[in-house]
This record gives structure tokens, C-alpha cells and sequence, in this order.
């Protein structure tokens, strides 16, 4: 309990130093508060253990019995067995620093998910990680049974689903962008029609003639059953020529 207030006091110290340079990080604020509780908390529980404690007496010797014998070296065994595997863990830890990803351990409901070591304290027998949690972008403190790095093949399956996430991302921001556009032209092109369509009609009331807006349309189905449509002048007869003569000049009439 000790080496763990040694520990969270190492971490508190090194949150305190980060918030020196930057005061207003909420993050840092709330981690500081929660190491600080964590502090608070170990320091009442090693005064009360110490307080326990009964006052050995040097006349008296304690009584060794078989079972207690068998009962310790059970008891050794499990701890044995015990520190075996908290070494293991802390060995698979060892390894983090300071910008690495991991798999950290959710307190909440004791799940794995993926991290990132924004921070290492605590002592060289019990670290202490700082992390930020990748999905949920909040920060958190863990011990090294929380903790385990991540394979090389893990770690390239989370970059790859990192860059399919921003792929994804941009592609959704390319269709928002291309369907504004497309509202805006819309919107331009039936702003432009009211105005022609306002022009025209003024137009027709000063008497100014624009083709397609007054009479007939080219366009209409012609009358004539040979005709062709768009056509102007499709059905009628060729227009006859007149017989050229020589003109004659009124000095020479008479």
C-alpha cells in the first residue's frame, strides 16, 4: 500500500507539473482531482492499518503447529502463484510509454477497450498509466493488470479501421457538399427564370417584342400536312420571282 501511495503521488506530481503549462485543461483538472482522492484515500487506510497493528512481545513466543505450517506454505504457494502473475502483467506493461496504444481494462464493467498512454508514474514496481480512452476521448488512471500493449497485428487492423473511418467521413462530407451545390444551382436556376420571366413581361407592356414570349410559336404543330415542324415558313409554296425588266428612266418616257 505504500509503494501504491508512492505511486499516486508520483502521478499527481506530474499532473500538477502539466497543468502548470496549460491550467485551463479540463482533463487534467479532473484526473488531478481524482489522484488527489486517491491520495486522500490510501493515506487514511495506511493510518488505520498501522493503528491496528498489535505490539509484539518479546517474552512470549507463538506456538508453531503442523496446520499452521501446511497453512503457510499454502499461503506462501498462492502468493507465490499471485506475484508470478503480477509480474507477468507488469512485464507485458513494462513495455508502454508515453504516446502508445493499448488495451486498457473499464473499471465499469471490467471490458477491454482501446487507449492511449498519455502518461507513465508511479514507482518501477507499481506503475501507473495515464490514459485517454479512444472511443469515449476521456481520460483515465490504471494499474498494470489494466493494461496490456497491443500486438502488431492489432494495432494495424485499429489503423486500418481508423483510416476507413476518416475515408468514410470524407466521402460523407464530399455528398453533403455536392447536394448543397446542387440545391444552390437549383435555387439559381429558378431565380433566374422569375427574373427572365419578369423582364419578358414588363417588356410586352412597353410594346418591345421578344421572340417565343408574344404570338405563335415556332415550334407548333404546322397546318399544312407536309410541313415540317420548327420550320419557319414549312408548307407554304415556293415564293415566285418576278420577271426582271429594264427600268425605265423618266428622261425617257415621252
Amino acid at each position: 500500500m505504500e509503494a501504491e501511495l508512492e505511486g499516486y503521488e508520483y502521478q499527481l506530481s506530474n499532473i500538477k507539473t502539466s497543468l502548470a503549462k496549460d491550467p485551463t485543461n479540463q482533463d487534467l483538472l479532473t484526473l488531478r482531482d481524482e489522484v488527489q482522492l486517491l491520495v486522500d484515500l490510501t493515506k487514511e487506510a495506511l493510518g488505520q492499518t498501522q493503528a491496528s497493528k498489535p505490539v509484539a512481545s518479546s517474552s512470549r513466543q507463538p506456538v508453531t503447529s503442523r496446520s499452521s505450517v501446511v497453512g503457510s506454505a499454502r499461503s506462501d504457494s498462492s502468493s507465490s502463484s499471485k506475484g508470478a502473475s503480477s509480474s507477468a502483467s507488469a512485464a507485458a506493461s513494462a513495455l508502454l510509454s508515453s504516446g502508445d496504444d493499448c488495451m486498457a481494462k473499464y473499471a465499469q464493467d471490467g471490458k477491454w477497450y482501446p487507449a492511449r498512454v498519455t502518461a507513465v508514474g508511479g514507482s518501477k514496481d507499481n506503475p501507473v498509466y495515464s490514459i485517454t480512452w479512444t472511443e469515449f476521448n476521456t481520460t483515465d488512471a490504471v494499474g498494470p493488470a489494466e493494461i496490456k500493449a497491443i500486438s502488431d497485428s492489432k494495432k494495424r487492423a485499429l489503423a486500418q479501421s481508423a483510416l476507413d473511418e476518416a475515408e468514410n467521413a470524407r466521402k460523407r462530407a464530399r455528398n453533403v457538399k455536392k447536394e448543397e451545390n446542387r440545391q444552390v444551382k437549383a435555387a439559381e436556376q429558378v431565380e433566374k427564370q422569375k427574373s427572365w420571366q419578369s423582364f419578358a413581361k414588363k417588356s410586352a407592356k412597353k410594346g418591345v417584342h421578344i421572340p417565343g414570349m408574344t404570338g405563335e410559336s415556332m415550334f407548333k404543330t404546322p397546318d399544312a400536312p407536309y410541313a415540317k415542324v420548327g420550320v419557319v415558313g414549312a408548307g407554304k409554296g415556293m415564293t415566285k420571282m418576278q420577271d426582271r425588266a429594264r427600268h425605265i428612266f423618266p428622261s425617257e418616257q415621252g
